[in-house]
């Protein structure tokens, strides 16, 4: 197999710049952002890298404090081989393939793909979301975002797989069991999401002490937009430290209430009071998008195999993951 020489040499600075934040908080933060935007090939990852240099010559900037948190509680490989996944991977060379295949053939890619799934899965859907990533990794997507309530073990095997993708692991409500994690320890490719409740708190202080990359994800209804807005919904969550902190609309949420609501995330971010990364599912997901693509979309797929886009759920057998190919059902959807 043919190596990424760019790859190993990028990974390897990645390797010692992470210990250099351990010691050093704003400077190797600093250093590694310089090295990013060194390696950076396309107008995405130029303007990403640059606000973020940007944003953390703010001396009394909230992401210092997020970067020991991370590199405190969170085991080194796995923040090494998932931020390659995701920045070298997913928003360089798979960025760099999704544009030519986009120019070539006429149809927009997303950069990431969601995955709805219903627990127990069985052997054919195994197989059939297994084929979905192979087929994703082959049109440029390396990103992906999978919620599944219930036991999670089956993931694992498609976790090992693909290696070279990045897995956000949306978890219920339940506290993993120890098996579980004793697994994830293995895998360094997969960040985990907890959902924001009673037990929130607790289980980010598990994941924290088993050293995994974990996130809080805060589902919101419109009723909820108020709440949303004070922001004191967030002071709680702070204590169990999560790298991202998502809002993830309902589904009936109107697009202007969304859209009020990432207007506050973005001002949020803007301003790095927090300890932790604020983001909007859909409206973030949509924006990459639009920057990779210039032509933004976002795709995933119903627990029944339908897809879902930003324009809505296509009930047509052409767009089901267990009738037809990921290629085809882009192909046929024009997103």
């Amino acid at each position: 197999m043919k190596k990424d020489i760019n790859r190993i040499a990028i990974e390897m600075t990645v390797r010692r710049l992470l210990r250099d934040i351990q010691r050093s908080p704003k400077r190797g933060s600093r250093n590694l952002i310089d090295l990013m935007l060194s390696f950076s090939s396309s107008g995405f990852q130029g303007r990403l890298f640059t606000l973020i240099r940007d944003m953390l010559r703010n001396e009394d900037s909230a992401y210092y404090q997020l970067a020991k948190n991370v590199l405190a509680s969170t085991d080194l490989e796995t923040l090494t081989q998932f931020g390659m996944c995701v920045g070298y991977n997913s928003c360089t060379k798979g960025s760099r393939l999704i544009r030519s295949l986009e120019a070539e053939h006429h149809f927009n890619i997303p950069w990431a793909l969601t995955l709805h799934m219903e627990h127990p899965l069985d052997r054919q859907r195994e197989a059939a979301y297994a084929s979905a990533v192979a087929q994703g990794m082959e049109l440029g997507i390396y990103t992906y975002f999978i919620h599944m309530s219930g036991d999670c073990s089956p993931l694992l095997e498609l976790f090992r797989k693909y290696t070279d993708c990045a897995f956000v692991l949306f978890l219920d409500g339940s506290v993993p069991q120890d098996a579980f994690l004793r697994q994830m320890k293995e895998l360094h490719n997969v960040m985990l999401c907890v959902p924001a409740g009673e037990d929130t708190v607790q289980v980010c202080r598990i994941l924290c002490k088993e050293r995994l990359l974990y996130s809080v994800y805060v589902p919101y209804r419109a009723q909820d937009k108020e709440r949303i807005l004070d922001g004191s919904w967030l002071a709680p969550l702070m204590e169990g430290r999560p790298f991202f902190t998502v809002l993830l609309a309902d589904d009936g949420c109107p697009q202007e209430i969304q859209q009020e609501i990432y207007r506050y995330v973005l001002a949020a971010r803007q301003s790095q009071q927090y300890s932790t990364i604020l983001a909007d599912y859909r409206q973030d997901i949509l924006a990459i998008d639009t920057v990779v693509s210039d032509q933004g979309c976002s795709a995933g797929f119903c627990c029944d195999g339908a897809l879902a886009s930003q324009k809505g759920k296509l009930e047509d057998p052409r767009f089901n993951l267990f009738k037809n190919s990921l290629r085809d059902i882009l192909l046929a959807a024009r997103l």
